[in-house]
């Protein structure tokens, strides 16, 4: 049986019966999903998430959406003080507006 598990970074307008609150960073949950029994770990979230997430070490596979709206400014998605990152392009695929980029680290 698969176990699904959903982490949110704001519990805004849930109730405690819908979700339950973990104490813990990002990487250091994903450190301990890793050594369980399992085979994937799908994190989906915004610039600040991807950025802990480098940080740590802890992506073996990006998926990243390019919507194009310029808007000027915003978040980095990778930290300009993080580490080189050399990825492998796996596959891109379009749907309308949108491409979904798919990297592997090298």
């Amino acid at each position: 049986r698969k176990t699904i598990l959903y982490i949110a970074m704001s519990l805004d307008g849930l109730t405690a019966r819908a979700a339950s609150s973990l104490c813990t960073r990002m990487p250091c949950l994903l450190a301990g999903l890793r050594v369980q029994a399992g085979k994937d770990i799908w994190v989906c979230g915004g610039a600040a998430l991807a950025q802990d997430c480098i940080r740590a070490d802890c992506i073996d596979q990006y998926r990243i959406t390019v919507i194009p709206i310029l808007l000027g400014q915003g978040i980095r998605l990778f930290p300009s003080d993080g580490p080189c990152l050399p990825l492998r392009l796996l596959s891109a695929v379009s749907a309308g507006s949108m491409t979904e980029l798919t990297y592997a680290r090298r």
